[in-house]
């Protein structure tokens, strides 16, 4: 199974390097949006022996890395998208307007 992570700690992203393995201890996991891990300070990240990864298991890691472009939606159709799904939104703007708070004193 391949899956998506997410970096906080730069540190150790020196380890995180395409063709290495890795022993990765104290992960956050999370099921929202998609399934992934968070990597953070207090994770542990270490270099392992080499492990077999099939073809197909490489496949289906590169989708998750470079998703396909999300599909382009007239404006009016973008509200009927199913939720938590990636759309590209195609329209004209015809306003854009700055909101001012204006503070008055008695």
């Amino acid at each position: 199974m391949a899956m998506r992570a997410t970096l906080y700690d730069f540190t150790k992203k020196g380890t995180l390097t395409p063709g290495n393995s890795v022993i990765i201890l104290n992960y956050i996991f999370k099921t929202e949006p998609s399934e992934g891990i968070v990597i953070t300070k207090n994770s542990k990240v270490m270099k392992t022996a080499s492990v077999e990864v099939s073809a197909s298991l490489q496949t289906e890691a590169e989708l998750i890395a470079n998703p396909p472009q999300a599909k382009t939606l007239p404006i009016k159709q973008v509200k009927g998208s199913p939720v938590k799904s990636l759309v590209t939104v195609k329209g004209t703007v015809i306003s854009v307007s700055i909101y001012h708070y204006i503070f008055v004193c008695h």
